[in-house]
């Protein structure tokens, strides 16, 4: 998938970004507590009386960037791309195993 163009906005303003995706995660909203993040963007609907996020960029207090789609507004499948500096790459390494973690139990 070609990257968002939000991400490729930031890319412009700083350097190029690298990737890692997480596809196919099982996700309930308990697992993913966005409010821990600072939102950058956000495609919402509205269904059954509550907001729903369809696609959310968050950015983590590492400074990593995280792009998060769910496959449809109801569906509870998402994937994951997290970009970072490559100079990060350690530091997500660190971050990476527990991130999953949460979103996977």
């Amino acid at each position: 998938m070609d990257k968002h163009y939000y991400i490729k906005h930031i890319e412009k303003a700083t350097a190029p970004l690298s990737k890692v995706s997480i596809d196919d995660i099982q996700l309930t909203d308990e697992k993913l507590d966005i409010t821990k993040y600072e939102t950058l963007f956000m495609t919402s609907g509205y269904s059954g009386g509550k907001f729903m996020w369809k696609d959310i960029i968050l950015k983590t207090k590492q400074g990593f960037y995280l792009f998060i789609r769910r496959h449809s507004l109801h569906k509870t499948i998402i994937d994951v791309d997290i970009y970072y500096r490559q100079e990060q790459h350690n530091e997500l390494l660190i971050f990476i195993k527990p991130f999953v973690n949460l979103l996977t139990k």
